[in-house]
C-alpha cells in the first residue's frame, strides 16, 4: 500500500515555503529543466557505458487508470487551488511527460538515513530528501542540490514521480510534491508531500512498480537508470521547446558522441532523434527565431565545434607551455617563437585552431599543485563575413550561457571561440565549485570557493580570460591597425587630460561592452583637487556627440564620471573598462589582474549602484540625475585609459 502524505504542522513547528525556483528565474523554464535533467543523466553515466541516452515522451492517461498513484493528492491540490478541472472523473485524461535515461547507474546508495555511522554514495537520499545539499563531487555537474526544483517548475501541480532501477537490480519508486503550507479543515500541512509506502519507505511493491511502467508507457523494463513522470506539464514544455533547448545547451556532448537524445510527442506525434551523425543536419532545418541562436550562423559554428572535437580525438591539438598555467598569465614571451608563429599564421589565415592550455590548481587540503588542461577552439573571419564575436563556455558537457552574455570578452572582433573543459579531476571540479546554482556562469565569490583553493582567484581568472588573451596576442601578431582603437577612450598623460580620435577607426578590433549602442567619444575634462573646470578644446578634440551621456574627469589617483544625460532616460546601465596605457598595441588586450582589479580599488558614489566588478570591468546602474562615481587607487605613475 502506498499513498501521498503531507506532515501536519504543530502550533510551535517551523512553517516555511521554499523559494528555490528563484535561482532559475533568469533562465527560460524549458532550458532550466533540460539543463538539469540531462546534466543529472550525464553525471550518472555507468562505468563501461559508451554513451548516455535520454528519452523525453509526452502522453496522456485516464485518471481512473492511474488512480493508485494520485489517491490522497487531490485534497492537497484543492487546498492550494490548483486541482485540475475534471479531476473527479475517471475518464479525465491526465497529460504527462516522462524522462528516462539509459546507460546510467540510477539513484544509488542507501534509501534511509543512519545517523549512527558515516554513509557514502547517498545519491538516492540527496535526490529525494535533501535541499541545498549535493553528493556530487569531482567532475560532476551540480554542487548546490537545487536543480531538482526545476521538475516542480514544469508541472502545473508541482508534482513528479521517480522510478529507479540500480545495477544490483533493486527497484524503488517515490513521488514528491512541492506546494505551500495549506489547510484541510482545521489541520495545517507542510509544503512537501511524498508518495511512499505505509512505513514512509520507498515503494517496492511489484504491482505498483509494474503498473507505473505500464500506465505511464515507460520504456524501462530491467535496465538501470532513472525514469521520471511529470503530470500536467506547463504549456511551454513541448516537443519544439525541448528540442531547441537540448540543441543549444548540449550540442557539445552530442557531437562528442557522449549523449543521444530522443523527443517523442503524443502517441501519434512527431519523434526527433539527436545524435552525432544527424545533429548538424537537424540544426539546419530549425527556425531559431526567438532563441539564443537567432541571427547566428549556426552551421558555421557547428563546423568549428566538430573540427575541434576531431582534433582532440585525433590528437592534433597544439598544447601551450606549462609555464602559462604555472604563472596564470598568457604572454607571448612564454611561448616558443616558432610555435607562436605557426599558431598565428594559421589563425590569421582564417583557419580553425585547437589549443590545449595548462593550468595549475591546488586545494588547501592538498600538499601540492596539480596540473590540468582545457581547450580553446578558435576561428577568425573577415569583417564582411561576421559582425562581432561569438563565444561559448562548456564544462563537463554543460554550457554556461551567461559567461559570454555578461562579459563579451572578444568584443567586436570577427572571431568564434569555444572554451571547453572536459571531464577530469582537476579543472572541472575547480570550476564546478565556482558555479552559481543554475550553472549559467562562474562566480569566484561563490560560497566556500575561496576557502577551498589556494589563490583561487588567479587560476579562475586565467581560465575565464584565456580566450580573450590568446585572441589579442594572435591579432596583435599580424600587426593589424589599431588606429581608432582609442576613439572612445580618454587618456591621462603627464597630468594632462586628452581626447584621442582617429580618422580611420577599425571597429571590429575595438573591445565592446554589453548594451553599447554607439561608438561616439566620451567628453573629457580635468578635475583638479575637486574643482571641475572645462579645458579649452585643442586641435585634437573630437566634436561633441549628442549621444554622450557621461563625462569623465581626471582626479588624483583615478577618475570621476558624472551622468549628463536626460533624466527621462534613467535608470541607465553601463559597463566601464580601464587599462594602463602601453607603448604599442591594445591596452585592454595586455591588461593583467596584477595591474589592478576594481574589487581592490576605492569607489565613492552617489546615485549609482555597482552591479558587478570583474578584473578591469565595472558594471554600474545610474538611477538619479546629477549622480557621480569616483574610482581611486590607481598607480599615479602610469597613464590610464578609461572607456564607458
Amino acid at each position: 500500500m502506498a499513498r501521498w502524505k503531507f506532515n501536519e504542522i504543530g502550533e510551535r513547528d517551523l512553517e516555511q515555503r521554499p523559494h528555490h525556483q528563484e535561482f532559475f528565474r533568469d533562465t527560460p523554464k524549458p532550458e532550466a529543466f533540460v539543463r538539469e535533467v540531462i546534466q543529472n543523466s550525464l553525471d550518472a553515466k555507468r562505468d563501461g557505458s559508451d554513451k548516455v541516452k535520454v528519452l523525453f515522451s509526452f502522453d496522456k492517461a485516464p485518471l481512473g487508470e492511474i488512480y493508485d498513484y494520485v489517491e490522497d493528492l487531490g485534497p492537497h491540490l484543492d487546498a492550494w487551488d490548483i486541482l485540475p478541472s475534471g479531476w473527479g472523473s475517471a475518464d479525465h485524461l491526465v497529460p504527462f511527460l516522462t524522462i528516462e535515461d539509459f546507460g546510467t547507474t540510477g539513484l544509488t546508495g542507501p534509501t534511509s538515513r543512519n545517523f549512527s555511522k558515516s554513509q557514502k554514495n547517498e545519491h538516492f537520499l540527496s535526490f529525494w530528501l535533501r535541499d541545498g545539499m549535493s553528493e556530487k563531487q569531482k567532475e560532476k555537474g551540480g554542487r548546490w542540490g537545487l536543480g531538482k526544483h526545476t521538475f516542480f517548475m514544469v508541472s502545473k501541480i508541482n508534482t513528479f514521480w521517480g522510478l529507479t532501477i540500480r545495477d544490483d537490480g533493486k527497484e524503488y519508486l517515490m513521488g514528491k510534491s512541492a506546494l505551500k503550507p495549506h489547510n484541510i479543515g482545521e489541520k495545517r500541512y507542510t509544503h512537501y508531500g511524498f508518495f511512499r509506502d505505509e512505513n514512509d519507505d520507498p515503494v517496492t511493491d511489484e504491482n505498483l512498480l509494474n503498473g507505473l511502467k505500464k500506465e505511464f508507457s515507460l520504456k524501462r523494463k530491467t535496465s538501470s537508470g532513472l525514469s521520471l513522470v511529470i503530470p500536467y506539464p506547463i504549456s511551454n514544455i513541448n516537443h519544439d521547446s525541448l528540442l531547441k533547448s537540448v540543441m543549444i545547451h548540449y550540442f557539445y556532448p552530442i557531437l562528442r558522441d557522449n549523449l543521444v537524445v530522443s523527443i517523442q510527442g503524443f502517441k501519434d506525434g512527431i519523434r526527433t532523434d539527436l545524435n552525432r551523425k544527424n545533429f548538424r543536419k537537424k540544426a539546419k532545418r530549425i527556425d531559431w527565431d526567438g532563441t539564443e541562436w537567432e541571427n547566428k550562423d549556426v552551421d558555421e559554428f557547428l563546423k568549428l565545434v566538430i573540427n575541434g572535437i576531431k582534433d582532440i580525438e585525433n590528437g592534433e591539438i597544439t598544447r601551450l607551455p606549462d609555464k602559462l598555467g604555472e604563472n596564470w598569465t598568457i604572454s607571448k614571451d612564454d611561448i616558443n617563437e616558432d610555435l607562436f608563429e605557426d599558431i598565428s599564421k594559421k589563425f590569421n589565415s582564417n583557419r580553425p585552431i585547437t589549443l590545449s592550455l595548462p593550468v595549475c590548481i591546488k586545494k588547501k587540503s592538498e600538499d601540492k599543485y596539480r596540473y590540468g588542461d582545457f581547450f580553446l577552439f578558435l576561428k577568425k573571419y573577415n569583417p564582411d563575413e561576421m559582425s562581432g564575436s561569438e563565444e561559448h563556455y562548456i564544462r563537463s558537457g554543460i554550457r554556461l550561457p551567461e559567461e559570454s552574455k555578461r562579459y563579451n570578452r572578444l568584443g567586436r572582433r570577427p572571431v568564434r571561440g569555444l572554451l571547453v573543459v572536459e571531464n577530469d579531476d582537476v579543472v572541472s571540479p575547480f570550476l564546478a565549485d565556482a558555479e552559481v546554482p543554475a550553472h549559467t556562469h562562474w562566480n569566484e565569490q561563490t560560497e566556500g570557493f575561496q576557502e577551498k583553493y589556494e589563490k583561487a582567484t588567479n587560476p579562475i581568472r586565467y581560465i575565464r580570460n584565456s580566450m580573450k588573451r590568446i585572441v589579442g596576442l594572435l591579432i596583435e601578431s599580424k600587426k593589424e591597425s589599431y588606429e581608432g582603437l582609442l576613439q572612445d577612450f580618454f587618456s591621462v598623460v603627464g597630468g594632462e587630460s586628452m581626447n584621442v580620435q582617429s580618422d580611420n577607426p577599425s571597429s571590429h578590433d575595438t573591445p565592446s561592452d554589453p548594451g553599447e549602442s554607439d561608438n561616439e567619444p566620451e567628453s573629457v575634462e580635468d578635475d583638479k583637487e575637486g574643482e571641475e573646470t572645462d579645458p579649452s578644446p585643442g586641435p585634437d578634440t573630437p566634436p561633441e556627440s549628442s549621444t554622450v551621456d557621461f563625462s569623465i574627469r581626471r582626479i588624483d589617483g583615478g577618475f570621476k564620471i558624472k551622468y549628463t544625460g536626460d533624466e527621462d532616460e534613467l535608470p541607465v546601465t553601463r559597463t566601464l573598462r580601464a587599462a594602463y596605457d602601453i607603448h604599442r598595441g591594445n591596452p585592454f588586450n595586455q591588461y593583467e589582474p596584477f595591474d589592478f582589479t576594481f574589487s581592490e580599488l576605492n569607489i565613492d558614489k552617489d546615485g549609482v549602484d555597482v552591479l558587478d566588478k570583474d578584473e578591469n570591468e565595472l558594471e554600474f546602474r545610474v538611477f538619479k540625475h546629477d549622480s557621480y562615481m569616483k574610482v581611486t587607487g590607481f598607480d599615479v605613475s602610469r597613464d590610464l585609459i578609461v572607456r564607458i
